[in-house]
């Protein structure tokens, strides 16, 4: 009997370690962000993200909400220039307000975005990534 309750224990660990396997999404190294193309700039508009270093900061789905703020906890996460996200690419306005331009999605001052988050660290005092423009973004 206690052979027979061990190995229900076992197979109960094993299903459950394998179902939260499934639930974290599986995470990209790196991505190239270049959405947003602009002849005129001084600047690059590709940028270069860490992706992992980001994910390193929390594996559940409440940190992946942290920038994925409109993904359900259990469907395909999208990218920030899907349909019904930050699909507006014809803004290169830094302080362009509405959320649907992809501008926003990382130049505002809301901690959603990697500007705003990475302020709000840096006024926390924490390490953070990049505040300023050419931090991210190459000299043409």
């Amino acid at each position: 009997m206690k052979k027979l309750f061990s190995m229900l224990v076992a197979a109960a660990l094993v299903g459950t370690m394998a179902m939260a396997a499934q639930a974290v999404p599986q995470v990209p190294a790196d991505v190239v962000i270049d959405h947003l193309s602009n002849p005129n700039a001084k600047l690059e508009y590709k940028v270069k993200f860490s992706h992992k270093a980001h994910a390193s900061l929390g594996t559940d789905a409440a940190a992946c909400q942290k920038c994925h703020h409109k993904w359900d906890g259990k469907s395909e996460i999208g990218g920030c220039a899907t349909e019904g996200c930050h699909a507006d690419t014809t803004s290169f306005k830094a302080t362009e307000k509405d959320p649907k331009f992809l501008m926003t999605a990382f130049h505002s001052k809301s901690p959603m975005s990697c500007q705003g988050c990475h302020k709000e660290m840096k006024t926390a005092k924490k390490t953070t990534g990049p505040t300023a423009c050419a931090q991210c973004h190459n000299q043409k």
